[in-house]
């Protein structure tokens, strides 16, 4: 689910390149499960509170269209 680290690379322009593609999908792409599914990025600028609320939105309005789904939790 994430780019593969080579086992080395041709320059160092190479690395750099790989490694600000793979970081900037790491901090603002890749929802990370120990943090509550959000990224890094949204952790560290504080936007998963927001982030956190907007995801209840949906859940709420989820269940209010459609309850069987839940089923009883």
């Amino acid at each position: 689910y994430a780019p593969v680290f080579p086992v080395n690379f041709g320059s160092l322009a190479d690395a750099r390149a790989f490694g600000e593609t793979f970081f900037g999908y790491y901090n603002h792409e890749h929802r990370h499960s120990g943090i509550g599914l959000h990224t890094p990025a949204s952790v560290h600028f504080g936007t998963a509170g927001q982030v956190r609320a907007q995801r209840q939105v949906t859940l709420d309005a989820a269940y209010t269209a459609h309850p069987e789904r839940f089923g009883h939790r």
